[in-house]
Parts: C-alpha cells; sequence; structure tokens
C-alpha cells in the first residue's frame, strides 16, 4: 500500500507516520512537509529524525520525506513518478483546484 502524508513533520503527520511504521506491514510511505517556521523546526526535525529511527526498526516497510509545498504542482508533479497511481490521483485532484 502506498500512502502520502502531508505536514509528515508536524505532530499528527509525525504521529501518524510512526504509527502506521510500527502495526502495518508492506507500507510504503510518503511523508510531504515544507518544514515552515510556523513552530520550532527543531522539533520537526527531531521527529523526521524518530520517524527514520522507526522505518529502520521496520526494514519490511519504507518511508521517504519529501521538504516542499503540497501547493507546488512543480514537485509533486515530479515527485509523483516513484508514487505512481497515487502521485497521478493527486496531481488530478491539484489541476482541477
Amino acid at each position: 500500500m502506498h500512502i502520502l502524508i502531508t505536514g509528515a513533520a508536524g505532530f499528527i503527520g509525525a504521529n501518524l507516520v510512526v504509527r502506521l511504521l510500527k502495526t502495518e506491514s508492506d507500507i510504503h510511505i510518503w511523508g510531504l512537509d515544507n518544514i515552515n517556521d510556523y513552530y520550532d523546526v527543531k522539533l520537526k526535525e527531531f521527529r523526521l529524525r524518530e520517524i527514520e529511527k522507526t522505518s529502520n526498526e521496520h526494514p519490511e516497510n519504507s518511508w521517504n520525506f519529501i521538504k516542499g509545498n503540497i501547493a507546488d504542482k512543480e514537485l509533486i508533479n515530479n515527485a509523483r513518478k516513484p508514487v505512481g497511481e497515487l502521485g497521478e490521483q493527486i496531481l488530478e485532484r491539484m489541476n482541477k483546484s
């Protein structure tokens, strides 16, 4: 299963990623976050390190991080290639808005 989680370095996104990595198998997670300074960037970086540790503990799953903004159509266009069908659906929805 392929999943895209936006806000992956935020509280909810990071906790969701960790939980999925721990509880699911054969899951491929793509996390997207622009790491803005709305609140402490060091906290977001810490969460990403924790996700990476959890990912390493569960090699049956994969974790990939993309630093960027979901509104950046070029970024999403380039990122969708490895994501496959999910990326196509995201791009299609973005083009409609």
